[in-house]
């Protein structure tokens, strides 16, 4: 096993062998993890990315492998990288605390360590998107967690009005296609949280979409202040600019 001391190109080719082929299911041994989480504070941009890379394939596996990697204390660097990485560093401490998140114990450490506010800007600067990293991660952390799911959606609210103050388009930023929100507001989800029953409608013209709840729906601005009304919110399912926001009734 490679250590720090042995150069940049040791440690990598020693964390990318951490895959999910080469060791199967069994846990990383305790020179191993020793070596991930050296790697994840090194102050070399690739190690750091590759060693969260790791991190994700081993929480991918199972609850066991989960359970280990918390235990060692990997979730406050995984928000360092979270906080001060690269783009592809970021993306790869999303991922790993996406996977983590799968257990319950371990959601409420990852929001307590403020990595909530960190996904959710680094999903306003990705856009939000069914494959993007720091979307995949928030969805999880929402999963039978009323608090999680209650700040995550104030932070989304005040970073959409960050954009307001900033004079951008409010829209939804890099939403999913239309085909996949289409599919969601077709089984009645709200196609933003991907969670809550999906009970307003976005009209746009002669037509309308049902397809966010009502938590969600005050993300999105019909002709925000400020805002041009050719640069309102779009609708996620169609794209076509939202006229008004309404509430469907079901007899």
């Amino acid at each position: 096993m490679a250590h720090l001391d042995n150069g940049t190109q040791g440690v990598t080719a020693a964390l990318q062998g951490m895959t999910l082929a080469s060791i199967a299911n069994a846990l990383l041994s305790e020179e191993q993890l020793r070596l991930v989480l050296e790697a994840l504070a090194s102050p070399a941009p690739g190690d750091q990315e590759q060693a969260a890379k790791a991190l994700a394939n081993r929480a991918k596996i199972d609850r066991a492998n989960r359970a280990q990697i918390f235990g060692a204390g990997a979730i406050p660097p995984l928000v360092r990288l979270l906080r001060n990485g690269t783009a592809g560093g970021k993306n790869q401490a999303a991922r790993a605390l996406t996977y983590l998140a799968q257990n319950n114990e371990i959601r409420d450490a990852i929001a307590e360590e403020g990595a909530l506010e960190l996904l959710v800007a680094l999903e306003a600067a990705t856009g939000r998107g069914p494959r993007c990293p720091p979307t995949m991660a928030l969805q999880r952390l929402t999963y039978h967690n009323e608090n999680n799911r209650d700040a995550i959606k104030r932070l989304r609210a005040a970073a959409k009005r960050a954009q307001v103050s900033r004079g951008q388009n409010t829209a939804v930023a890099a939403t999913p296609s239309g085909d996949v929100n289409a599919s969601r507001a077709r089984e009645g989800r709200c196609v933003v949280c991907l969670v809550a029953e999906a009970k307003m409608s976005f009209v746009h013209g002669d037509t309308e979409h049902l397809a966010c709840c009502e938590a969600c729906a005050p993300e999105f601005n019909v002709v925000p202040e400020g805002v041009r009304p050719d640069e309102r919110s779009k609708c996620p399912v169609c794209r076509l600019g939202i006229d008004r926001i309404v509430r469907h009734f079901t007899a």
